[in-house]
């Protein structure tokens, strides 16, 4: 899934102390860059493009539209 590749992307940029770039990694799935929660995961809004700030996760077995937001572990 792009998303997660776009979180390792971020991680990386992290380790580097890179932090400028972070906001050059973009969210697949709204355009905007990747957003971080207060404990420093990123997360993604997911396929249905809404920002729950990662407290519904997204369930693909719910279908492929379904809410929630993708977060990184």
């Amino acid at each position: 899934m792009l998303a997660e590749l776009r979180f390792c992307e971020a991680l990386c940029v992290q380790r580097l102390q890179l932090n400028d770039q972070l906001n050059e990694i973009i969210d697949p799935f709204d355009g905007q860059p990747l957003r971080r929660m207060p404990d420093g995961r990123f997360y993604s809004v997911g396929p249905d493009k809404t920002d729950q700030q990662g407290k519904i996760l997204y369930n693909p077995s719910h279908g492929a539209d379904s809410a929630g937001d993708i977060v990184s572990q």
